[in-house]
């Protein structure tokens, strides 16, 4: 993606865009990978704090600061701070290639696809709850949830949190439903894999076989549940392995507060 669209793009979020830069990057969004993209970056921005909000100016210091900029208006200075925070941006969403089509499903229901390549990603539903999702991973969800649950399809690994509500929360991955309410757990089911496992942080969670409904087991917190896809069995053990979600630690979130926070205080 071109530079200039992340700076677009921090100057949306932060109301300092023209009538003219937001034609431009109205046009730019008529690409649906693009306002994929603008919709993640927009949901983490919404859980950021706001950078001025308990900045409180010294007038002499901020004189003394503005004299030291011979002939550099102030419009630039907040520019290069925005472009500052776009290209921080760009480098924590930049390496995960995320691909994001709509089509219409035989039920005429629009489903979004989201594909990551070499990074994890985060990703929020449309009942936002949040999904972390591991490299070479692919979740395909509605864009908007049914009033009789809330399905979604994982090809890959990622790390659930759930937003409770009375729909039921089903993840369809490769030959198995994990059926839950409100919880945050791990799946594990690449189409490689010899089995799909799944591990309970907390809440509950119902592992079934797809196309054995009565063959299932309830799995509760430190449970590990796996169902092995050569021979349909569905085993239940404690999880034993305390990194089964290392990779999901790369906070995008807490990167861009921290981000957010380093460039205020370069500013002051």
């Amino acid at each position: 993606m071109e530079p200039k669209y992340w700076d677009l793009i921090a100057k949306k979020l932060s109301g300092e865009i023209t009538a003219e830069e937001d034609r431009e990057l109205n046009s730019w969004l008529q690409s649906d990978s693009n306002a994929q993209t603008f919709k993640q970056v927009s949901k983490l921005w919404e859980n950021t704090e706001d950078p001025s909000r308990d900045y409180t100016p010294d007038a002499e210091t901020e004189w003394q600061k503005l004299q030291a900029k011979i002939n550099q208006p102030k419009v630039l200075f907040l520019k290069r701070y925005w472009l500052k925070m776009a290209a921080s941006i760009l480098l924590l969403l930049g390496l995960t290639y995320l691909l994001s089509t709509l089509f219409k499903t035989s039920g005429g229901a629009t489903l979004v696809e989201v594909v990551t390549t070499d990074s994890v990603m985060v990703v929020y539903l449309p009942d936002s709850s949040r999904v972390y999702l591991n490299k070479n991973t692919t979740l395909t969800y509605p864009e908007a949830f049914n009033s009789n649950e809330r399905l979604v399809f994982l090809n890959g690994e990622g790390f659930f949190e759930v937003i409770p509500g009375n729909v039921p929360f089903i993840i369809a991955c490769n030959g198995t439903r994990t059926k839950v309410l409100g919880t945050s757990f791990n799946i594990k089911g690449y189409e490689e894999d010899e089995e799909v496992e799944v591990i309970v942080v907390t809440g509950h969670v119902e592992l079934s076989d797809e196309d054995d409904s009565s063959s299932k087991i309830v799995l509760e917190p430190n449970d590990r549940g796996a169902f092995n896809k050569k021979h349909s069995g569905i085993s239940k053990s404690k999880n034993t392995r305390k990194d089964f979600k290392w990779w999901a630690k790369h906070d995008l979130e807490k990167d861009i507060k921290k981000i957010i926070r380093k460039v205020k205080r370069k500013i002051k």
